[in-house]
C-alpha cells in the first residue's frame, strides 16, 4: 500500500535506512533496505497521500473499512504525507 511505502521513505529519509526485523520480526539478520525517490516520484506520492487524505471513502480499502475508522486513517495519512513532504522540502 502507498501508506506503508511512504513510512518506509520517511524513515529512510530520517534515519538513512529501515532494518527489514523492524518491519518483520522474523527477519533475525541485521538487514537494512534504503529507498530513494526521484523529484517525479515526490510529487506522484504527495498528490496520492493528498487524495486520499482529502477523500478517504472514494477508495476500494472503504468496502472493508468503515467510515469512522476511514476518516481517522485519512487524519493519519495527511500526517505523514506532512511530515514527509515538509522534511523533504527543508532539504
Amino acid at each position: 500500500m502507498i501508506i506503508d511505502l511512504a513510512a518506509i521513505l520517511l524513515e529512510c529519509y530520517i534515519n538513512g535506512k529501515v532494518y527489514l526485523h523492524d518491519l518483520d520480526q522474523y527477519i533475525k539478520t541485521s538487514r537494512f533496505i534504503r529507498i530513494t525517490a526521484t523529484i517525479e516520484e515526490h510529487i506522484a506520492m504527495n498528490r496520492a497521500l493528498a487524495d486520499f487524505s482529502q477523500h478517504p471513502l472514494r477508495y476500494d480499502l472503504h468496502e472493508f473499512v468503515d467510515d469512522e475508522d476511514m476518516q481517522k486513517m485519512s487524519i493519519l495519512v495527511e500526517s505523514l504525507r506532512k511530515e514527509l513532504y515538509e522534511a523533504v522540502k527543508e532539504s
